[in-house]
């Protein structure tokens, strides 16, 4: 018999077992080291804590060779520390080490003596949530595929949770209630068709089976009515449920009619109200399919978390996703919609936004970004609003349609990255209706990496993406992490007890040793990032373009665009060409209608934040005195900044000097001087409040919306 130590490790994606590829091994005869990167799975707003999420304990071990005959079982009881495990197993190459944590030592794996891929079969009941969740833990599956060899096996083994999370955030936002003597009382939301069984392994192709049992969870009782401001939450966790995907082409027929072969097995979330106008009542029910896309996929994959955001506007008999019984009398049903966005999150979200965060040795992770935000720009009231109607038919020809055309097609693009070695590979980059999404997948170079999504025949950027490649993962709750921290500050700067990251947006690192803590410049109000300062002097960062070659080439600060500061066309056209900086000149703001790009009472289309964080408002640093922070220049003038040391929890915090964009050339300036952190809070048509971080520390004030400062983002 032979020892193994095996490091256990939680990660996002589960796949069949395959052979661990080997790095350098270590000193030591008879060792194999092998490195696995998973990973995190999000825990915004979870029922368990991130402990019992992540830590393991009760592990069964099943040993199989390389016929997949039975070897040997081993239990280990109680938690796991450091996740490291030591085992006596039977030396052999080609082996199968199976590893399921938080089962008993009992039935189904011990006293199982048939073949691996019996024991991939295996199945659990699970009668409700309260038996998924049993012993306030979720079960993990994971594999070991490889030799055991003579001596000793260091190895790695990823284990993936058998379940799904399902986080709803549901707002009542009617417009113009009042005025039209119209309300909603939202009543009950109910996660419906959720399957009784759970397999340990993860299944292929469609599972379960419509011939296995599935259930209701009970309805979640409203007790606090929510409002566009006030959203409520409600999350589950629920075993997989793989179902495939639908006909459907528009969110509103996601039907259990647009999946043909077992839709009536789909699960569903179910919002149940009362719609009231004039006094007559109309008992509403909302029915949003989830799946990894608003539209066509109907599958719940294993340690996945699916975030679901209902914006409920009124009654529509129109979408069928919604029916309606009377009580009290006739009522004309206006045609307004519910609004839903659903997205698989891998890689810190991929709920729709302006930046996802990527773990660089996440190779193995598909990075899925949905396309439907881009048109946001072409509807009626943001155009009115911004004043877009000046280039006429630019909407029409601009715009991702509803259905595919085979005249129109888009293609994903990296438009420009901060390391000269290739960050992303695009895997899906064509883009032919609104409801498509691009895929893409790291390299294993961390930096950042702008992604732009082109029309084919006009040549026009429908819309842009930054990547944030960082092992930085932030969540929701202060204190030390894998790597870095998320801080809570106290007194001063509370904003009602929001998270902050440690951390500059862009920024690598979040100490005072050099230029990786800088980040990346925003005009206020926009959502694509710029290069800032090198250093010390008035260079700028290097950054890289594509070379038309398949590679990359450095470029200069003639790459960015400079363009005069005007009407509210910039919009639209800080959209169409993100590489455009806009000079001010006399005025302090890149447009004349910046009013609401940025918002105090929620995240806007333009917010910059990755999925779940957002600009924070000037709430932030308004309870600020200069006693709370300390310039710094211990590393070196390079490596200016203040240090903030009023927080909670972990800390202290590094705001860096970093320097910015002059509002009236575009040019890099101040590095290691000073540097501009923006709030959401507008001042007036052409200013916002920023904290200017210099020597002596000054307290936040007005600064012109022109000028390029960092984003320090807080959770939502």
């Amino acid at each position: 018999m032979k020892q193994i130590i095996l490091f256990l490790l939680v990660a996002v994606a589960v796949g069949s077992c395959k052979r661990n590829a080997a790095v350098e091994p270590s000193a030591g005869a008879g060792w194999t080291v092998f490195e696995l990167h998973p990973g995190s799975f999000d825990m915004r707003r979870t029922k368990l804590d991130r402990t019992q999420e992540n830590t393991m304990a009760d592990i069964a071990v099943l040993q199989f060779d390389a016929a997949g005959d039975f070897v040997k079982y081993a239990y280990k009881a109680g938690p796991v520390a450091d996740n490291r495990i030591a085992l006596d197993l039977a030396a052999g190459t080609g082996q199968t080490v199976v590893f399921v944590a938080h089962v008993p030592d009992g039935a189904p794996f011990n006293g199982f003596t048939g073949t691996l891929d019996q024991c991939r079969a295996l199945t659990r009941s699970v009668a409700d949530e309260a038996a998924l969740t049993a012993g306030n833990a979720v079960v993990m599956y994971g594999e070991y595929c490889g030799v055991v060899a003579a001596g000793k096996t260091q190895a790695a083994v990823v284990m993936k949770r058998a379940v799904a999370k399902i986080e709803l955030t549901y707002w009542v936002d009617i417009p113009d209630a009042a005025d039209r003597h119209v309300s909603f009382v939202l009543k009950t939301v109910r996660l419906r068709n959720v399957p009784q069984v759970m397999a340990y392994a993860e299944p292929t192709g469609i599972y379960p089976s419509v011939t296995e049992p599935f259930g209701d969870y009970p309805a979640v009782q409203v007790a606090v009515q929510p409002t566009a401001d006030r959203p409520g939450f409600q999350t589950w966790y629920v075993p997989e449920n793989k179902r495939g995907v639908g006909t459907a082409e528009t969110a509103s027929r996601k039907t259990a009619e647009a999946l043909a072969a077992g839709g009536e097995r789909a699960t569903y979330l179910e919002l149940v109200g009362d719609y009231t106008k004039e006094g007559q009542k109309l008992e509403l029910t909302y029915r949003l399919y989830l799946g990894a896309d608003p539209v066509k996929d109907y599958n719940l994959n294993r340690n996945t978390v699916y975030r679901v955001e209902a914006v409920i506007r009124g009654a529509n008999t129109v979408d069928l996703r919604i029916s309606a019984t009377a009580g009290g009398g006739e009522l004309a049903v206006e045609d307004e919609a519910v609004e839903s966005e659903t997205g698989e999150v891998a890689m810190g979200g991929n709920r729709s936004s302006n930046c996802y965060l990527v773990h660089p040795r996440a190779t193995d992770q598909e990075v899925r970004i949905p396309v439907l935000r881009a048109n946001e720009v072409f509807r009626d009231a943001f155009c009115d609003r911004y004043g877009l109607l000046a280039e006429a038919g630019y909407r029409q020809k601009d715009s991702l349609p509803e259905a595919a055309a085979a005249d129109r097609l888009w293609e994903a693009e990296v438009l420009w990255q901060d390391n000269a070695a290739r960050m992303v590979e695009i895997t899906q980059g064509e883009v032919r209706t609104r409801y498509d999404e691009i895929r893409l997948r790291p390299t294993g170079v961390a930096g950042n990496c702008v992604v732009g999504l082109r029309n084919r025949t006009t040549g026009v950027l429908a819309w842009s993406w930054h990547l944030w490649i960082t092992d930085y993962e932030p969540v929701d709750y202060a204190g030390d992490l894998p790597v870095g921290e998320v801080h809570q500050y106290g007194g001063w700067m509370r904003d009602n007890g929001r998270f902050i990251m440690d951390r500059n947006l862009g920024a690598l690192t979040a100490g005072p040793y050099g230029s990786g803590s800088w980040g990346l410049l925003y005009q206020w109000g926009r959502k694509d990032p710029f290069v800032g300062a090198a250093g010390s002097g008035p260079a700028a960062r290097s950054w890289y373009v594509p070379d038309g070659s398949g590679g990359f080439r450095a470029a200069t600060e003639a790459d960015w665009t400079k363009a005069a500061a005007g009407t509210g066309v910039n919009i639209y056209r800080s959209v169409t060409d993100p590489m455009t900086f806009y000079v001010s000149g006399a005025a302090r703001s890149w447009t004349t209608q910046s009013d609401g790009l940025w918002r105090d009472e929620t995240k806007t289309l333009f917010d910059p934040c990755p999925v779940g964080w957002r600009v924070p408002r000037r709430a932030v640093w308004e309870q600020m005195t200069t006693a709370d922070a300390m310039w710094e220049e211990t590393h070196g003038s390079s490596h200016a900044g203040v240090q903030l040391w009023n927080i909670v929890l972990a800390g202290p915090a590094w705001y860096p000097a970093q320097g910015y964009r002059r509002a009236t050339t575009g040019a890099v300036a101040d590095g290691a001087v000073r540097g501009g952190h923006w709030s959401s809070t507008a001042v007036g048509a052409d200013e916002a409040v920023a904290w200017i971080v210099s020597n002596p520390v000054q307290l936040p004030g007005a600064a012109g919306q022109a000028n390029g400062y960092a984003v320090r983002c807080v959770r939502e």
